[in-house]
């Protein structure tokens, strides 16, 4: 090696010294920094000493006053901010969710709000346009001398024809706030199923750049490593070159160093794989659960759906046959579809006082 790759590989073993808490690694490192300053000092004519106060080498090149070796940037891991950067990605998503909920959530309860105002506006618009009818029915009759039962039956006829019209509003009315507590049911179900989703998203794309992130650092590794392993090799190749015995002790020291090293290293890197493992494991566990979380609630979703239309088969059912037994004066019916005792007496009432009306 040059002597500006000498120096460039001690500055980088002293940065990777600091940043490391391994005691055996720290040796290693140390132990080849003392081979390399060897060699650069069987190069150059320098002396090198290492001040175990202050923890810095310092080395007298003749001719060229003293230097230090500087601090080169260190192989680091970027595995915690991948995690923040997804999480943050994960919760701004799950925070657009949100705010979508909430903005839909107003929207139908403003329009479940409104429903009484629509509702009593048409009741009375139907109401007062009974009461018009009634009396323009009254005046022609009283206009074609009619009989008071012949008016009578008419006028009954139109107020059974106004309460029809009245109870198919309650009916709208009732369905359509049925209808919007569906919708957000409906939203609240597709709401936790879209979050599951995005975790499930988020869970799978934090693996694959934590995966991405251990290639790279591992990569960056074994370049040091072999990085190390070039410059012990050319340490002892110098000092065979040098055939002197310090050159000689000097090499045996670089090797022993980079046994040392490698084995500190390789096992570093067998308990990173290890925990990498045992992390997928877990991932592709939590993977399974939310799938199979995902499944359950599409499913029950499909179960409320088809009970749902089955509800509404069956009450249109119910309704017809109520109003055919009312065509015939029977209302008992109506008491299936919500109708009261005293408001099914009532239509009862009418119809016995129309027939009887009608038999005269």
């Amino acid at each position: 090696m040059t002597v500006q790759q000498l120096k460039d590989k001690i500055a980088a073993n002293s940065a990777a010294w600091h940043e490391t808490e391994d005691e055996k690694v720290r040796d290693a490192l140390h132990q080849a920094n003392v081979a390399l300053y060897g060699q650069l000092d069987a190069q150059t004519g320098s002396t090198s000493g290492f001040d175990s106060d202050t923890g810095r080498w310092s080395s007298s090149e003749p001719g060229t006053g003293s230097y230090q070796a500087m601090g080169a940037p260190a192989v680091r891991d970027l595995s915690d901010q991948v995690r923040r950067r997804q999480k943050a990605a994960t919760d701004s998503a799950i925070a657009g969710l949100e705010r979508a909920k909430a903005s839909s959530l107003a929207a139908l309860d403003a329009e479940k709000a409104a429903l009484p105002g629509i509702y009593t506006a048409a009741k009375n618009r139907t109401a007062a346009q009974n009461e018009i009818e009634r009396k323009n029915t009254a005046a022609w009759a009283s206009d074609k001398g009619l009989s008071s039962g012949a008016a009578g039956q008419i006028a009954l006829s139109q107020s059974v024809a106004a309460q029809n019209d009245l109870n198919d509003l309650e009916l709208q009315e009732t369905a359509a706030r049925k209808d919007i507590d569906r919708r957000k049911s409906q939203m609240e179900l597709d709401y936790a199923m879209a979050v599951a989703e995005a975790e499930a998203e988020g869970d799978y794309a934090l693996a694959d750049a934590l995966y991405k992130e251990a290639s790279r650092f591992d990569a960056a590794q074994r370049q040091q490593w072999l990085d190390t392993e070039e410059m012990a090799r050319d340490v002892y190749e110098t000092a065979r070159e040098n055939v002197t015995a310090e050159a000689q002790r000097r090499a045996q020291e670089a090797a022993d160093a980079y046994k040392k090293e490698q084995d500190a290293l390789g096992w570093a890197f067998k308990l990173e794989e290890r925990d990498y493992d045992r992390a997928q494991d877990a991932w592709e566990r939590q993977r399974k659960e939310s799938q199979d979380a995902w499944e359950r609630q599409r499913d029950l979703v499909s179960e409320n759906l088809r009970r749902q239309s089955l509800y509404n088969t069956s009450r249109a059912t119910q309704l017809r046959l109520a109003q055919d037994l009312a065509d015939h004066g029977d209302f008992s019916g109506y008491k299936g579809l919500g109708y009261s005792q005293s408001q099914i007496d009532a239509m009862t009432g009418l119809w016995q006082k129309y027939m009887a009306e009608k038999g005269k």
